[in-house]
């Protein structure tokens, strides 16, 4: 999924260079590319929630911990928001970008956004 992040900013650069989208365009639609899961990535960090297969009744040995509530079993674990998500909601800052000057385009990736965070 990243891989493709990583050459849809480089299509941007040939789609500005070739004028057709905005300079604007591009960089709010790469900015998400590279934002979103820098994001994700930091709240991972703050929330520590543990894995589904580290909690007691799901495989593992942890007690379930509400997200709001802390506890020292779920520190070091990174298991929310999950990365997937990530990989996938990234591409609905290129849905945005392109909305008004290439609707039909915009939809496509918007759905391709959706379907692969959910």
């Amino acid at each position: 999924m990243y891989l493709l992040g990583f050459f849809s900013i480089l299509l941007a650069i040939y789609a500005v260079r070739k004028k057709w989208i905005s300079i604007h365009q591009a960089i709010w639609g790469a900015g998400g590319i590279l934002f979103l899961p820098l994001l994700i990535t930091g709240l991972k960090r703050i929330t520590a929630k543990q894995c589904p297969w580290s909690i007691d009744g799901l495989g593992g040995a942890s007690p379930y911990v509400h997200l709001w509530e802390n506890s020292l079993e779920s520190l070091g674990s990174q298991c929310f928001p999950a990365g997937h998500a990530a990989g996938g909601y990234m591409w609905l800052a290129w849905a945005a970008a392109l909305a008004v000057s290439h609707p039909l385009l915009a939809r496509v990736i918007l759905w391709f956004g959706l379907l692969m965070g959910s």
